[in-house]
């Protein structure tokens, strides 16, 4: 569980009950769970190169807010006009996963696109399913079965031998400063995903995301207002 001042702790289910909430599930809430997670990885697999496209041209804070903002002008409308409760009670998690992920795993990935290949950190991304599973066992209570860590940490092995390898150019290890800034923005957005899980037990997964970039909004539109670039002119059309 987790506990924050002021917040009710939200308590996970038994661990034999996890164990077994997968076969417990209809069919088709599976398949609906597999479908958007399928849709959530291309969506995510996207987001380096698209990212690194935005830097060549944008300074990456610049980036990093202005992404937030634009999703929270689209979660305020949305949140309107389905007239959601503002969630009191669960504000100091919110602003907590705000912290995390709109501030957190933008930001140091975008400052990364600027020193390494966005194949490469997509590489280095590779780790954040475990970090997020080993996140969720701290945060979310959750307890994953031995084979998935032993798979997990064999991939993860993986991953990071490759990132050191690609990023020598003799073909020695090194780590360069691009790849701890992208295991910082992995931290974060492990923790900031499993404690958002731990808010979805009490309101719909749309709606936490969404007043996560809405509770942003003030402070996102005030950084991309500061940080416009002054040559916006000139910027290529790809990289807006």
């Amino acid at each position: 569980m987790i506990r924050l001042r002021g917040e009710s702790p939200l308590r996970c289910r038994p661990p034999d009950t996890q164990a077994r909430a997968g076969s417990l599930l209809p069919r088709s809430s599976l398949l609906l769970g597999y479908t958007l997670g399928l849709i959530g990885v291309v969506i995510f697999g996207a987001t380096l190169p698209v990212t690194r496209l935005a830097v060549e041209t944008l300074d990456p804070w610049f980036v990093t807010a202005s992404r937030a903002m634009f999703a929270g002008l689209l979660a305020a409308a949305i949140l309107i006009v389905l007239r959601r409760p503002f969630p009191r009670r669960h504000l100091r998690l919110l602003v907590f996963v705000a912290i995390l992920i709109v501030l957190g795993f933008p930001a140091p990935m975008a400052l990364a696109m600027t020193l390494v290949p966005a194949a490469h950190g997509g590489v280095v991304l590779g780790i954040l399913p475990l970090a997020t599973a080993a996140a969720a066992t701290l945060v979310a209570g959750e307890r994953p079965s031995r084979a998935f860590w032993i798979w997990g940490a064999l991939g993860a092995a993986i991953v990071i031998v490759f990132a050191l390898r690609d990023a020598a150019p003799g073909g020695g290890l090194a780590f360069e400063f691009g790849d701890l800034l992208l295991l910082g923005s992995v931290a974060c957005a492990a923790f900031g995903y499993s404690c958002s899980a731990v808010l979805a037990r009490s309101m719909p997964g749309w709606e936490v995301i969404s007043w996560v970039v809405v509770l942003s909004l003030p402070f996102s539109a005030l950084a991309t207002w500061a940080l416009w670039p002054p040559n916006a002119g000139s910027v290529p059309l790809d990289s807006w």
